[in-house]
């Protein structure tokens, strides 16, 4: 094993110009390699899944050791990357022709590899075994009907309380639903204290803010097909009034627009405000140093006509100019053992993407999480969605 470092309808108006964006689906065949396995060395780029990265290193190469003592023949060579410019990284390296084997990628850049013919489909890999992941994290990590990567982790964001400022509006029960927050808004917002923390900077993911209420009412960004942009329908309208009719009535605080996402500093980490959501659960206990744990409740997902939350899967691909594919697909297989992904989920934090695999913190808030996994979503895969994204962005700080 060798360990390399590296480094309202008007509002939709824009729409007339995105909604006419055609999108290409692609595919590309593949399959597990039966014959005997030479010597190989096989290359993965990882990136720290794990915050300490001398940490997330060591991990690596001792779950790297383990599988090399039982495959002689393969060395995995993992080169340890940084989360900074990874698009630019790993669309150099799957450009050249010679890209490493396997890189971990999340749900935001499959699409438009895999519609490039730049991975290879794993489908086979997990015949007859897809029934034992998450549904979710087998949807975040596919394309076209196939699946891309092979699931290492799930994480999952929910809603987020300080308990403390509703009991001094009192209000003993954390609303759950759209209807339960506006009746809960103004009776906040005469003590002073606005409802939700909502970060309206562009620079911060839909996924983590608005589309989380789109999906709740019911919408998605993108029509069934994935060739049209329907985010101007009934169900986008009905979310993005939601959220203005919050800020009218402040139940928002009063920078929502230009609100960013840094945990220590939002309004809600301050006590400046009622709830938060889309929180994962390592931000929620940042947010517990903040406020103190006694005053932090967590809840389940927000719930319109649908209860849904933001929820990110990561695995490992397998790149179509793959040189070694056949060790890789070993290596593949072995991380997708019950038993391993256990030790990646304990590693991590994260859970892991096997409902098989039990939970193994007694910790009653890691409980409370795993409640949230079935409601999970990574947002619609689909080449234009960045592009989408960063139109509709603009549009809903300016409708804030």
């Amino acid at each position: 094993m060798n360990v390399r470092a590296a480094e309202a309808p008007r509002r939709w108006a824009w729409l007339a110009v995105v909604a006419a964006v055609a999108l290409a689906l692609a595919g590309c065949g593949g399959g597990p390699a039966k014959a005997a396995i030479g010597k190989q060395t096989v290359t993965m780029w990882m990136y720290p899944v794990i915050s300490d990265q001398g940490q997330n290193n060591a991990f690596w190469a001792r779950l790297a050791s383990s599988f090399e003592r039982q495959h002689p023949n393969i060395t995995i060579d993992i080169s340890e990357q940084t989360w900074a410019s990874r698009q630019e990284a790993v669309s150099a390296a799957l450009a050249s022709g010679k890209p490493p084997d396997m890189i971990l990628m999340i749900p935001d850049q499959i699409p438009q590899y895999a519609a490039q013919g730049s991975l290879q489909p794993l489908n086979s890999l997990v015949s007859g075994q897809t029934s034992k992941f998450m549904p979710s994290t087998i949807d975040g990590l596919s394309y076209g009907g196939k699946l891309y990567a092979i699931p290492l982790y799930q994480d999952v964001g929910t809603v987020v309380y300080n308990k403390k400022l509703f009991a001094e509006a009192g209000i003993t029960t954390m609303p759950e639903t759209w209807g339960q927050m506006r009746a809960d808004a103004p009776l906040l917002a005469a003590k002073g204290i606005p409802l939700l923390d909502y970060s309206g900077s562009p620079a911060q993911t839909l996924n983590l803010t608005f589309y989380q209420f789109l999906w709740q009412a019911g919408g998605s960004v993108f029509s069934h097909n994935g060739k049209q942009v329907v985010i101007d329908s009934k169900q986008g309208v009905a979310a993005l009034s939601f959220l203005v009719n919050l800020e009218k009535e402040h139940a928002m605080p009063p920078d929502a627009a230009t609100n960013g996402s840094q945990p220590g500093l939002s309004p809600f980490a301050q006590g400046k405000a009622a709830m938060t959501f889309g929180i994962d659960l390592e931000t929620a206990q940042q947010l517990a140093g903040y406020l103190g744990r006694q005053n932090v409740v967590i809840g389940s997902p927000l719930h319109d006509t649908r209860t849904v939350t933001f929820g990110n899967p990561g695995g490992l691909v397998l790149t179509k100019d793959a040189a070694h594919a056949a060790g890789a697909k070993e290596f593949l297989q072995y991380l997708m053992q019950p038993k391993v992904e256990a030790q990646i989920s304990k590693a991590t934090g994260y859970f892991a993407p096997r409902k098989d695999v039990p939970i193994q913190s007694k910790d009653p808030w890691v409980k409370s999480f795993s409640q949230a996994l079935p409601y999970a979503y990574a947002g619609d895969q689909n080449i234009q969605a960045r592009k989408v994204m960063a139109v509709v962005a603009d549009s809903v700080q300016s409708a804030l």
